[in-house]
């Protein structure tokens, strides 16, 4: 299955959040138990290093509730304010339990400068 497409904006400074739940081309949820997923933003395609990099070992992703494809990501106020480009890229993967990987989503991302600082 192709990944779906979501263009998505990201206010600097602040606290993103955004639940998904994953589901097959059926609209049957996918269980995601034992499996990891990742994220990444860069500014472009090319970029050598990520400006994000998120999974659910290491923080920023979580499983919620694993049998109904429900996933949580969250970047912390810091780390959108580390974000030093106006738009970029991103994709997220999940890694199963046998090793499959696949891409599920992916798209542009805008990042909205903020006044407050």
């Amino acid at each position: 299955m192709s990944a779906g497409k979501y263009n998505t904006e990201i206010e600097k400074g602040a606290t993103f959040k955004r639940t998904i739940t994953y589901k097959d081309g059926t609209d049957t949820p996918v269980d995601l138990f034992g499996a990891s997923i990742r994220m990444q933003i860069r500014d472009n395609y090319t970029s050598e290093t990520a400006a994000i990099s998120i999974d659910t070992s290491s923080g920023g992703i979580s499983i919620d509730e694993p049998e109904n494809g429900i996933f949580t990501i969250e970047l912390t106020p810091a780390e959108t304010e580390s974000l030093d480009f106006r738009q970029g890229v991103y994709d997220i993967e999940i890694e199963y339990t046998e090793g499959t990987v696949e891409r599920v989503l992916e798209g542009r991302v805008k990042i909205k400068p903020q006044v407050t600082q």
